[in-house]
């Protein structure tokens, strides 16, 4: 009597190259429609955070008779016929300085109107990106759910900002390092 081996049948190298080869080709396929989708998805969040601020918008001015968003006292041009005066004779008469008129963002720069000159300050992202998003969030903020950090404002596609403000998106209205 012949004794046979019991034999064990396994994948031979060639079974498992043409498994792994297909499966490689899958995830080839697959990846750029996974990166479509995502950007899609980005797109879609864009278009939802716009539409908010839109809303918000429309929402400050039906409360304040149909006035757009201004970073200075809507009257301020009862106080004086230019910059200077109105904002001096605002300052005699309250009593309170008015405060900076935020101009715009240029390539030197953030620039405002602190009476009686233009200023510019260098933009300094060592320190964070929200310095330049102030006149945009602070006013606005109320409207859209208390908070100037907040997804709503920042490009879903901008990862930049998004990482540098992720730490400040659990504070309330003030900025990191404030007291008030």
């Amino acid at each position: 009597m012949t004794s046979e081996r019991s034999r064990v049948r396994g994948f031979t190298i060639i079974e498992l190259l043409v498994v792994v080869s297909i499966i490689a080709l899958l995830v080839g396929i697959l990846l750029p429609a996974i990166g479509k989708a995502r950007q899609g998805a980005m797109l879609t969040q864009s278009i939802s955070n716009i539409r908010q601020v839109g809303t918000t918008l429309i929402t400050y001015s039906a409360e304040y008779n149909d006035k757009h968003v201004t970073f200075c006292v809507d009257n301020l041009g009862a106080y004086g016929d230019n910059g200077p005066s109105a904002f001096a004779n605002y300052a005699a008469q309250t009593g309170n300085e008015h405060p900076q008129l935020y101009l715009g963002l240029g390539q030197a720069g953030i620039w405002y109107y602190q009476p009686p000159e233009l200023v510019n300050i260098p933009m300094n992202f060592e320190n964070g990106f929200g310095s330049f998003r102030i006149p945009n969030a602070m006013i606005l903020a109320d409207y859209m759910n208390g908070k100037f950090y907040d997804p709503v404002y920042y490009a879903p596609k901008d990862t930049a900002v998004q990482a540098s403000i992720e730490s400040a998106l659990d504070l309330p209205m003030g900025f990191p390092g404030d007291d008030g």
